[in-house]
């Protein structure tokens, strides 16, 4: 029992406190010691800089393995932004590079005078060297089993009458982390404790976690949960990953919720996620939504995730009721999906949005075409498949089918309350879909009271095949499933001729519609069967 534990995921390389005389500006003079625009700690460095490129750089003794892949969570600062010129060469500029104080390094320009925040502030910037991203290489490429160098720089128009260019605390963090909250049995964890613990803590801010008027500004992967037994429930949170241009490699914004202790309930409810990130080429920053272990409970409910790479659920998963957009893929593993929308996938012609290994396990959702599939089925079997509706998707045997089905076998959907959807199937796949619907009949009495064993059937009315034969239950109700394939014409007949008190016989016409029967009667007694 006990309050929610958070831990940083990542090593802090230097506090930034011009200690060591491991701080420089760009030519070789000591950085100075900046009390007034700090972001962590009590000190930043700073440089006072103008029409000269010029700025401040750790050039740290030992040496740090980038290779992993790490990303370093860059701090930084303008103060005189007005005067800084736009994003570019001559911008705002970060470099990080191997042997000492630009000996071999790369570039990246990640803001200028026309794409600063106008309210100015610190800046949170991850960036990833591993790899094709980098603005500009100057002389030979940096050796990431060996980073040591580290800078922030920028040019302006006019000369500051202060320092201007302040660098905090150096960190970095494997791609793929960021802070893990475990344990808040008894006190369960909610979001507010990265927040505390991160943005909270002068000491710590590492800028995982920060925040602005209420919404929670999220950069790299909190993990919530682990082997030990974790609580977790938060409602109506506004979450944002941002755009993090300088990133190579996928998977560094997310959430990933672990499952791996049976105790565990990890509960979302009524939360919004939503991302500034993009994809081109080799890089992609766009969140991840990922589940570990099958052991706990874990559940997103009624929430929004806008602008997603993947969610990876496990069978410990649940997704309900949400709205899901501008994703590329989910990866069911036996998880539920149940109530969900599904819109704007970002998928190619004839690749599925949802790659489901148990269809009877996504029901009541609505789909809407975009490209490709909505669903691949990768498994043999027959199952339910329940309310889904899919809008606008393509024709069977395309590659805009609703349903994909490559298991490489038979899939048989007995399909309920929805139409049977288009369907592709694979190389030696086959699928067997119909539409199931209920014929359902209540029988009451004039004080609408249940009768009990009356006899109820259907038969249509072109050649008088008997659809459903039963004696309704002690609820009143008599019912079958009908595979559906069209509307017909039926006659419903109901009799209760023994027993205490005996009834008049009831006869009907009805239509069988794609929902079925759910037709209520009402028996009146027979004055004369004791005559």
């Amino acid at each position: 029992m006990g309050a929610p534990s958070v831990t940083f995921d990542g090593t802090r390389v230097d506090a930034a406190q011009a200690e060591g005389g491991i701080w420089t500006d760009l030519g070789g003079g000591k950085a100075a010691t900046e009390e007034d625009v700090v972001y962590q700690g009590g000190a930043a460095v700073s440089e006072k800089v103008g029409a000269t490129e010029n700025g401040v750089a750790l050039d740290m003794a030992g040496t740090i393995d980038y290779t992993t892949p790490k990303v370093w969570i860059a701090k930084i600062v303008i103060t005189n932004i007005a005067s800084l010129d736009d994003k570019g060469a001559t911008g705002g500029i970060l470099e990080i590079g191997s042997g000492g104080r630009r000996s071999a390094y790369d570039r990246y320009y990640v803001v200028g005078g026309n794409t600063y925040p106008i309210k100015g502030g610190y800046l949170i910037i991850p960036i990833d060297p591993n790899g094709g991203n980098q603005s500009a290489r100057p002389g030979s490429a940096p050796t990431l089993t060996v980073i040591d160098y580290y800078g922030w720089m920028g040019t302006f128009g006019a000369n500051s009458k202060v320092e201007n260019v302040i660098m905090d605390a150096v960190d970095h963090i494997n791609s793929g982390k960021g802070l893990t909250l475990v344990d808040g049995v008894g006190d369960e964890g909610t979001f507010a404790a990265f927040i505390a613990e991160d943005e909270g803590i002068v000491a710590n801010r590492w800028g995982i976690v920060s925040t602005l008027e209420g919404i929670i500004y999220i950069t790299g992967v909190l993990t919530i949960g682990s082997s030990s037994e974790t609580d977790f429930t938060d409602v109506g949170r506004v979450l944002v990953f941002p755009e993090a241009e300088f990133l190579n490699s996928v998977g560094f914004f997310g959430i990933d919720i672990d499952l791996s202790n049976a105790s565990s309930v990890i509960l979302i409810t009524g939360c919004v996620f939503t991302s500034q990130g993009t994809v081109g080429g080799s890089v992609d920053t766009r969140p991840d939504y990922g589940f570990i272990g099958t052991s706990g409970v874990g559940e997103y409910a009624g929430c929004t995730i806008d602008v997603f790479r993947q969610i990876i659920m496990t069978s410990g998963a649940t997704l309900q009721d949400s709205v899901f957009s501008n994703g590329l893929l989910v990866e069911q593993h036996g998880g539920i999906i149940d109530g969900c929308t599904f819109s704007g996938a970002t998928t190619a012609d004839g690749v599925a949005h949802i790659l489901s290994d148990d269809p009877g396990l996504i029901t009541d959702c609505d789909f809407t075409f975009s490209d490709g599939h909505a669903i691949e089925i990768n498994t043999t079997g027959t199952y339910d498949f329940d309310g889904n509706v899919f809008t606008g998707y393509g024709a069977d045997d395309s590659n805009d089918a609703a349903i994909y089905n490559n298991s490489g076998g038979l899939v048989t959907l007995n399909v309920l309350n929805a139409a049977v959807p288009t369907i592709r199937n694979g190389s030696g796949a086959s699928t067997d879909a119909a539409v199931n619907v209920i014929l359902k009949v209540t029988v009451k009495d004039e004080a609408q009271a249940n009768i009990q064993d009356a006899q109820t059937s259907i038969h249509l009315t072109s050649d008088n095949t008997e659809l459903m034969n039963e004696d309704t239950l002690s609820t009143g109700v008599a019912e079958q499933a009908y595979n559906y394939t069209g509307d017909v014409e039926v006659q419903i007949k109901v009799r209760k001729s023994s027993g205490s008190p005996r009834y008049k016989s009831f006869s009907q016409l009805a239509i069988i519609g794609s929902g079925g029967i759910d037709l209520p009667v009402t028996l009146e007694v027979d004055p004369n069967v004791d005559l």
